[in-house]
């Protein structure tokens, strides 16, 4: 994302080619984004995966989140967020994060 700055490091197992550790270091370079959104976009992707989920989290509708819905536009043509959210929770799964911590991320995404 480009409102992003990162450093991904990954070391593998030599032997088996298992992920063995990884580090991120993460900068935010859009902190306003948060808070408001131009005309025509869209907060943090995560954002609108944990509103997709709606009911069973407890939440509403985008368009009933000032957050998500500041810019005017809660959905992207072509972007199933649903989805997007199933590929960002195996993605933390295959990094070796427990159902559990998973929860706790979209939960903490959530409370925004």
């Amino acid at each position: 994302s480009s409102r992003f700055g990162k450093f991904v490091q990954v070391h593998f197992d030599a032997a088996s080619g298992a992920i063995r550790a990884g580090e991120v270091a993460t900068y935010l370079l859009e902190k306003v984004r948060v808070v408001s959104q131009d005309p025509g976009e869209r907060n943090y992707h995560a954002i609108y995966q944990v509103l997709h989920a709606g009911e069973a989290l407890g939440l509403s509708d985008a368009r009933a989140h000032a957050y998500a819905s500041g810019g005017g536009c809660t959905t992207i043509d072509g972007v199933d967020d649903g989805a997007q959210r199933g590929r960002t929770a195996q993605s933390m799964c295959a990094l070796g994060m427990s159902g559990e911590e998973v929860r706790l991320v979209w939960a903490t995404v959530a409370a925004i």
